[in-house]
């Protein structure tokens, strides 16, 4: 099998590879959207549930694009856990995959980079500081 990531999403087997590599999320991009101050721990969790939501995202749209019969044949390579297979299957037959990949990529590191920046901003002053 290859290194990419299982979900129980039945399209999300092969979402982690795009192009001629695959998507990465580890500790370095977790830093560069802003998160520097997480733990270990912290810092794994929100890289799986990353990958989860992008594996949800991509094989929702590449879902709502399937026929029944593509859906089916589909399910054959995710219950037969054969991860290259359905990265050909998809490559082949939904040539915009990679591209459908990528955008759910970056439309979540947006989020990301958001929610990271807000949560970095000052907290506001209370009634009593700003009497003083």
């Amino acid at each position: 099998m290859s290194g990419t990531r299982r979900s129980d999403d039945k399209t999300g087997s092969a979402v982690n590879r795009v192009g001629s590599g695959k998507i990465n999320i580890d500790g370095p991009t977790l830093v560069r959207l802003g998160y520097r101050r997480l733990t270990p721990g912290q810092a794994n969790e929100l890289i799986r549930e990353t990958y989860e939501t992008l594996q949800l995202v991509v094989g929702q749209r590449l879902a709502a694009q399937m026929s029944s019969d593509q859906m089916a044949e589909f399910e054959r390579f995710f219950e037969s856990r054969d991860d290259d297979g359905a990265f050909r299957w998809l490559a082949s037959r939904f040539p915009d995959y990679q591209k459908v990949a990528r955008e759910a990529y970056e439309e979540i590191t947006a989020v990301l980079r958001g929610v990271a920046e807000r949560s970095a901003l000052p907290a506001p002053a209370t009634e009593e500081a700003q009497s003083e």
